[in-house]
């Protein structure tokens, strides 16, 4: 595990304090974790984060996710840290943008301070996705 509950907790306050102003009701989540790296054939490990900022109804789900290749299990936690850096100072451009400024929704690397990782972002309305989804289940069982 490479953040505690409290930490992530902590992580939660402060990107919802940086940008209380900004983010209206809508709420920050982060979470980080070590897995396996599927986008190569030498099984190396690498670090995920994720910082979701989203509304209780959920019809606003922006999840910007990063990840980089773990290379030292004592650094797991600076290189999630540097990763969540990277995505707070998105998260500002994003804002004085007037939330026009979108990652790729697909992974891209990206170099900073001589740290290569990927990153993505994507915004979805989960609500309206639930509700397609229960609209076309109800059309295949009228059919079937």
């Amino acid at each position: 595990m490479i953040f505690s509950e409290r930490d992530l907790s902590q992580l939660n306050d402060r990107f919802n304090a940086r940008f209380y102003d900004q983010r209206g009701k809508r709420f920050f989540t982060t979470a980080a974790q070590e897995c396996d790296d599927r986008t190569n054939n030498d099984h190396a490990r690498k670090i995920w984060v994720q910082s979701l900022l989203s509304n209780s109804s959920e019809s606003f789900h922006y999840a910007v996710e990063a990840f980089a290749t773990k290379h030292d299990s004592k650094h797991q936690r600076a290189q999630a840290f540097f990763l969540l850096a990277y995505i707070d100072s998105y998260w500002e451009e994003y804002f004085s943008a007037d939330e026009n400024v979108y990652l790729p929704i697909d992974w891209t690397e990206h170099c900073y301070q001589e740290e290569v990782f990927f990153i993505k972002g994507q915004v979805l309305n989960l609500k309206a996705e639930r509700l397609a989804d229960e609209l076309l289940a109800a059309h295949d069982a009228s059919d079937g």
